[in-house]
């Protein structure tokens, strides 16, 4: 496993190390003064953290809520790759960013960029059971409607009958 990879792993005893680079990054100031990665890691289980909105005039909200995330005390609520976390900062699209810097996406950035698409589940078989339900009864309704249309052509030729016969 690659360094930067295990740094953004899930689990007990891994700490968002590159989200506290990224605090830093965008603040200019340390999440928390600590020593050592073990001093760092209980200042963030114990300390709350101060909102970078807090510490930086104009601060953009949603790279706040990216940031807060990655450093979420709970690791299951964290993104779970570095990709993700680029994903989310640089609007939710990195390969079109990538396509249009005019770079080669990786195979992790394209699998990643397809999470999003498709439809909802419960909007899809809605939509399946309305087609499943409509295309019967269109197909009766027309049947129906053909039948219609030969009674109007019968009661018409009749109706041209009656009246010659009556001339």
């Amino acid at each position: 496993m690659i360094p930067c990879h295990s740094l953004w792993q899930r689990g007990p005893g891994r700490q968002p190390v590159l989200s506290f680079v990224l605090y830093e990054l965008s603040t200019g100031k340390r999440a928390f003064e600590a020593n050592t990665l073990a001093e760092l890691t209980r200042m963030h289980e114990h300390t709350s953290l101060t909102s970078p909105s807090t510490l930086v005039d104009g601060f953009d909200p949603a790279v706040e809520r990216v940031i807060l995330c990655c450093l979420d005390k709970t690791p299951a609520d964290r993104p779970g790759s570095a990709l993700a976390v680029a994903a989310a900062l640089n609007g939710g699209d990195p390969l079109v960013a990538a396509l249009a810097a005019g770079e080669t996406p990786s195979p992790e950035l394209v699998a990643l960029a397809g999470e999003k698409a498709g439809l909802k589940p419960w909007i899809a078989w809605t939509c399946l059971v309305l087609i499943a339900v409509g295309l019967p009864a269109a197909r009766c309704w027309a049947s129906t409607r053909s039948k219609i249309d030969d009674e109007i052509h019968f009661l018409h030729s009749r109706f041209v009958e009656i009246q010659e016969h009556w001339r």
